[in-house]
């Protein structure tokens, strides 16, 4: 693999890292506008069909998630993440943490974890890369 190829991937696996905690926030806000949406009281009590039984708050919020692909994609995403982070050591979540998500300097990290600037860099670059090898593993498998 060429350096620049690899350095994307890098960037790739460093970039959804980062992007995480947003993607949650963002469900999160989804989930409250949703939920909002389906318990604000109106003409959508009546059910599915005008006239039918009374659909229950929560089968109508399941209904107009399941609806949305943007909101299955999100949800997808964050799962694949979280369980990509499952797999991860403590100094890994550390590192995907101080660095990543609380932007920490290197020179900072380095002291707490009695490393070298080169080590610490080979570290977050085998995090990243290790990232991107399993969304780009998912990417694959949902193509075949």
């Amino acid at each position: 693999m060429s350096a620049s190829l690899t350095r994307a991937r890098l960037r790739y696996g460093r970039e959804l890292l980062r992007g995480y905690p947003g993607w949650v926030e963002k469900k999160k806000t989804l989930d409250r506008w949703l939920e909002s949406i389906v318990t604000f009281p109106g003409p959508s009590d009546t059910g599915r069909v005008l006239g039918g039984p009374l659909a229950l708050v929560q089968e109508r919020l399941i209904e107009r998630k399941e609806a949305d692909p943007h909101y299955q994609r999100l949800c997808r995403d964050i799962e694949k993440m979280a369980s990509l982070l499952r797999e991860m050591s403590e100094r890994q979540l550390f590192l995907i943490e101080m660095f990543h998500w609380k932007g920490r300097d290197w020179w900072e990290l380095c002291k707490v974890l009695d490393c070298e600037k080169t080590t610490l860099y080979r570290w977050i670059d085998e995090i990243d890369a290790a990232v991107a090898r399993e969304w780009d593993g998912g990417i694959r498998k949902s193509r075949e």
